[in-house]
């Protein structure tokens, strides 16, 4: 059983992110797919926007508009759905590309 399943789905998200910075995409995207999936296991919603996001910065760098627009559309509808007009902004930021 996993005592902190924010924490480590969170820490997935950053390494991965670390990981798309640097150009180096080998752990991705199942590194981001494995933080989601804690989330999901666990009922876990913190930071599940920013996780669509860096999913749909990882596919519009690898050239897959399609998954790209639909990870950017549901990172947006997660931030609505917080009320975070800061993360919405990125999203749309990320659905203009």
């Amino acid at each position: 059983m996993m005592e902190a399943p924010s924490v480590y789905a969170i820490l997935l998200d950053r390494l991965g992110k670390a990981n798309y910075d640097l150009k180096d995409y080998k752990l991705l995207p199942v590194i981001y797919f494995k933080a989601a999936r804690i989330r999901e296991e666990f009922n876990v919603s913190n930071g599940a926007n920013y996780n669509k996001l860096y999913l749909s910065e990882y596919y519009s760098a690898v050239n897959d508009s399609t998954k790209a627009k639909k990870f950017a559309h549901e990172a947006y509808e997660l931030s609505k759905n917080f009320r975070a007009p800061k993360d919405m902004l990125l999203c749309l930021n990320q659905l203009a590309k």
